[in-house]
């Protein structure tokens, strides 16, 4: 998908307002971006967050490697219900040894919540397998967009939401 960066926050936004087509309640949901510095990885994940009106500032954790959230999700799996949902905000680029992260409690954050994490190329020895993998490419003045996933019901929700 071309798209500026208006629409870029829009998918962020969907996906954000679909979120329990996506999460499992049981192992959470990982979630790579890829993109060059400027791409705008920090800017979907913003948007994502910004629709569950938190009002609070959306940084990039470049020197942190994490920055935790948590959103209130209503009418959670299909039950008119409000439910806290945590969702981790990684940016691994400054990381220098994959292993850093057991340091940090990587498994841990992994387990449960939705976890954005950019540069995943950096932490892919000891990083899971996504469930869902985002590319932001430069492309003029928009955006090159892909989200794909390799597992099959993922995939699925990603075609009827975003074709």
């Amino acid at each position: 998908m071309r798209l500026d960066e208006k629409q870029l926050v829009q998918i962020a936004a969907k996906m954000a307002a679909n979120i329990e087509k996506f999460y499992n309640k049981n192992k959470g949901l990982v979630v790579f971006l890829y993109g060059d510095l400027g791409a705008g990885k920090t800017t979907f994940v913003r948007a994502f967050l910004q629709s569950f009106d938190l009002q609070i500032k959306v940084k990039s954790p470049t020197y942190t490697l994490v920055e935790p959230y948590s959103i209130l999700v209503k009418d959670f799996e299909n039950v008119n219900i409000n439910k806290q949902l945590s969702v981790y905000h990684f940016d691994l680029y400054r990381l220098i040894d994959s292993l850093e992260l057991y340091d940090i409690g990587i498994e841990e954050y992994l387990s449960k919540g939705v976890s954005f994490i950019e540069w995943p190329n950096k932490g892919e020895e000891v990083l899971p397998d996504p469930d869902i993998e985002i590319k932001i490419e430069h492309a003029g003045d928009e955006r090159e967009v892909s989200i794909f996933s390799h597992q099959p019901l993922y995939q699925e929700q990603i075609n009827k939401l975003f074709s």
